[in-house]
């Protein structure tokens, strides 16, 4: 029988914690509290928004956002959800406190970022901050190119085809 000193339970804890989180907003947390034996929590309650919330693309980028927008409207999803900052200087003075805690935002879709850049906090880089603490922000969807930040069309179109399978948006 294993047993945790202190500092390795608050570990575990911290984990559990970020998976519960996480799986509340991805609609899967009825498979969570079931293993748990917790289906009286279960409720259609959700601090974020619902499958139409807006969708924010941060990042770098050499694709046109009009581009982007017609590759978002084939798939049907309408132009209107999107919010774009693809300028690699303005990212820097980003308010990313604006999508903390906002129920209109569903998704947030990023690419290469300053790693320098206001709302990182104690992080890295705003990416990690965000992915840090999935309470206070949107889901957050990193779209590489192999282990590269990039925002490409068929990256962009790859990332929303799936999250449209998987039901997220």
């Amino acid at each position: 029988m294993a047993v945790l000193g202190l500092e390795e339970l608050e570990e575990l804890l911290d984990e559990i914690r970020i998976r519960v989180i996480r799986a509340n907003q991805t609609d899967t947390l009825d498979q969570i509290l079931t293993a748990l034996g917790m289906n009286s929590l279960l409720s259609t309650y959700s601090p974020f928004s619902s499958k139409d919330g807006k969708i924010v693309v941060l990042g770098a980028s050499n694709v046109d956002m009009n581009h982007l927008l017609i590759t978002a409207g084939k798939l049907g999803i309408d132009k209107s959800r999107f919010e774009f900052c693809l300028d690699y200087d303005a990212l820097e003075k980003y308010n990313y406190r604006k999508l903390q805690y906002k129920d209109k935002y569903r998704l947030i879709m990023v690419g290469p970022m300053p790693h320098s850049s206001y709302g990182k906090g104690e992080s890295n880089s705003a990416i990690a901050e965000m992915e840090k603490r999935p309470e206070m922000y949107p889901r957050v969807i990193r779209m590489n190119t192999g282990s590269e930040l990039k925002i490409t069309k068929s990256g962009f179109k790859d990332t929303l085809q799936k999250l449209l399978q998987e039901g997220y948006i």
